[in-house]
């Protein structure tokens, strides 16, 4: 039995409704559609500092990344995530820079005009929970800021 084209763009318009990925499976003579999707959305309040160019924030959840934000705005704005039903229960959420500047390192900027890129992290949350517990990794990294790629913010999730 053939898919009618009629039911094949029903199908793609209750998918894309659905907000959910899919996957299309063939089963004999009966089309099966499997809609996979996420129940967990992250929302980050941050704000950037730019210099030749603005920072970029990796997002990883149970040490998987699963996006790279690009932190855009010196005033501290709303950035969402939508968490991959491949990921599983959520446990851990950690943040990174991508690439940060050394801009006192360079020998044609004088040190009062240098403001190196970062990253202001004010909040988490979980499905519109608020994550407490932030907590810094490497050096010049704080629970509210990211100022080093190496390291990053880290928050365990309780079940």
């Amino acid at each position: 039995m053939a898919i009618s084209r009629t039911k094949l763009i029903a199908l793609a318009v209750l998918i894309a409704g659905a907000g959910g990925a899919a996957a299309y499976v063939m089963s004999g003579d009966n089309p099966v559609a499997k809609i996979i999707s996420s129940d967990n959305v992250i929302r980050f309040e941050a704000a950037g500092i730019e210099y030749s160019g603005w920072p970029k924030m990796s997002v990883h959840v149970n040490g998987e990344q699963i996006s790279v934000l690009n932190i855009d705005n010196q005033v501290r704005s709303m950035y969402e995530v939508q968490v991959p039903g491949t990921v599983g229960e959520v446990s851990t959420v950690e943040v990174r820079m991508t690439e940060e500047t050394d801009c006192k390192a360079a020998v044609w900027i004088k040190a009062h005009q240098c403001t190196d890129r970062s990253i202001t992290v004010r909040g988490l949350y979980l499905n519109d929970e608020k994550v407490e517990g932030a907590e810094a990794i490497g050096e010049k990294n704080h629970p509210w800021s990211l100022r080093s790629a190496e390291g990053g913010i880290k928050w365990n999730i309780s079940s």
